[in-house]
């Protein structure tokens, strides 16, 4: 492709930004007709390479957040559930008139159970036990610690 480097003919050519060796001649030596290098791969080409490129550090990088992702997941449930079984022994009481004095057995809360439980005694993820508490109390982890194992207020 030539390109001429003079916007109108009457006008003198336009200054170069850029030194004239970065440039090839398709003319004979000292034309004004001047045009870039162009490398030996197509356009084509180098998209396909950025896409393969861009498809393979998705692909690497997927199981790396997961991973991460997963192991950031487990406190904030813990802390739900603690919070889904303080809700459980207060719809218990209120159903069958106890008192703050009352405790409830698992199977007293096993009907307010949601379904992604199924049934059984809820875990930590983070591998710890529940302890129900009375009804005034709040449910505690057996892991402890901070936020994601306790309902502070």
């Amino acid at each position: 492709m030539i390109r001429c480097l003079t916007s109108r003919r009457s006008q003198p050519p336009l200054a170069l930004s850029v030194p004239l060796s970065r440039f090839t001649s398709r003319v004979g030596g000292g034309s004004a007709f001047f045009v870039r290098h162009h490398s030996r791969m197509s356009r084509t080409t180098k998209i396909l390479i950025c896409s393969v490129c861009l498809v393979a550090a998705v692909v690497i990088a997927l199981p790396v957040l997961a991973h991460f992702t997963r192991k950031s997941n487990k406190m904030p449930r813990c802390h739900d559930n603690l919070r889904r079984i303080e809700l459980f022994k207060f719809s218990w009481a209120s159903d069958y008139s106890k008192t703050t004095n009352d405790t409830p057995t698992w199977d007293d809360l096993r009907p307010y159970f949601p379904d992604s439980w199924s049934n059984s005694i809820p875990v930590c993820p983070a591998g710890g036990t529940y302890t129900i508490g009375r009804v005034g109390e709040q449910p505690r982890c057996s892991v402890g610690g901070g936020y994601d194992h306790s309902l502070l207020p």
